[in-house]
């Protein structure tokens, strides 16, 4: 018999019983969060992650609408030289928890990472860099990404980016999962 605490299932990080509002955007193309991978755009080895516009699924009163998504190529102080569609975003201000997955179809990419960035004029800045380990698994998803940054607070004025992986041309499918606490 078990007495007291809660077991199993996920609650919330602020113990708001999991009621704060949820999004989840997926990767250009994906009907579901990952596996069905795709050929990034651009045409250097920096390729940013690009998104669908609206949000995929929402719960708990979140809203479709709630990343101001754009293409990299209107943003003339973007690090990465062409870079894709769909590849800014922007939140309204506020304080989130941040969760980016993604996979890979490579098993030997040379910059094994994914990256957080603001657009800056001159070098944009690193937010947060999450290093994973790798795997020769079979394809579809033979490298995970996962990056987690809760509280995250913005003015609304920031402009952000995922380079994912760090370098590399290679297929790939990812999320990301926005949960707005304050």
């Amino acid at each position: 018999m078990i007495q007291g605490g809660i077991v199993g299932g996920t609650y919330g990080i602020d113990s708001s019983g999991g009621k704060n509002p949820v999004v989840y955007y997926y990767g250009k193309d994906q009907t579901k969060r990952v596996g069905e991978n795709y050929t990034p755009a651009g045409s250097t080895n920096s390729r940013p992650a690009e998104f669908k516009t609206t949000a995929d699924e929402t719960y708990n009163g979140g809203k479709n609408d709630l990343l101001t998504i754009t293409n990299g190529s209107a943003e003339s102080d973007m690090d990465p030289k062409n870079p894709p569609n769909n590849s800014v975003i922007q939140l309204p201000a506020g304080r989130y928890h941040l969760t980016f997955q993604g996979y890979s179809d490579d098993a030997l990419e040379k910059s094994f990472r994914v990256e957080l960035r603001q657009i800056q004029s001159g070098r944009d800045d690193i937010i947060v860099t999450e290093t994973p380990g790798y795997s020769t698994g079979p394809s579809p998803s033979r490298t995970e990404y996962l990056l987690s940054w809760p509280d995250f607070i913005v003015d609304g004025t920031e402009k952000l980016y995922f380079l994912f992986p760090a370098s590399g041309r290679d297929k790939r499918s990812h999320f990301l999962r926005i949960e707005k606490v304050a």
